[in-house]
């Protein structure tokens, strides 16, 4: 089982080391696509060996929700081309959990299953996580559901997807 990370990013440098630490145990490749951060984010992606960083091909225009799913509409399918057998879609700042999450996916696979539908959880902390190590859920284990967060962003490539803005 091959699992891609798509993510969009822009200056998320001090977030980018919990993301990496939770997706290098999922996937298989993490494709980032960076809109010119400045703040050191470019540096720790293109280090880590799992991530192709990529250039946002709409450079200055921000993270505008209708480039974003013109983009992953055209984006999301060619991993079928390179035999993905998923392809998770998020935001810089959310992590897809569960106690195994591969397991979960390869059950999934297994039972043909094509989408998976997401719980949303905002984390809830006094202040943003000092990066000791931990994952990020290790550090502030509390959330509130979300409703807003609660997408489809886990899905085979060959799925005909039709989001919304914020998906």
């Amino acid at each position: 089982m091959k699992v891609v990370v798509i993510v969009i990013t822009y200056n998320c440098a001090e977030l980018a080391p919990f993301f990496l630490r939770h997706y290098e145990k999922i996937a298989d490749e993490i494709a980032i696509f960076d809109d010119a951060s400045t703040d050191g984010t470019r540096e720790i992606f293109s280090a880590h060996p799992k991530v192709l960083l990529r250039d946002w091909p709409h450079p200055g225009s921000g993270i505008d929700e209708t480039l974003f799913l013109d983009f992953i509409y055209a984006t999301y399918p060619t991993a079928a081309n390179h035999a993905f057998d998923w392809v998770i879609v998020v935001d810089s700042d959310e992590f897809i959990y569960a106690h195994d999450v591969r397991a979960v996916l390869q059950t999934a696979l297994n039972d043909g299953i094509d989408v998976i539908q997401t719980q949303g959880m905002n984390m809830l902390g006094a202040r943003f996580p000092v990066d000791d190590g931990r994952q990020i859920w290790e550090i502030h284990p509390l959330g509130m559901p979300s409703g807003i967060y609660s997408k489809p962003c886990v899905l085979r490539p060959s799925v005909n997807v039709k989001w919304s803005r914020g998906r």
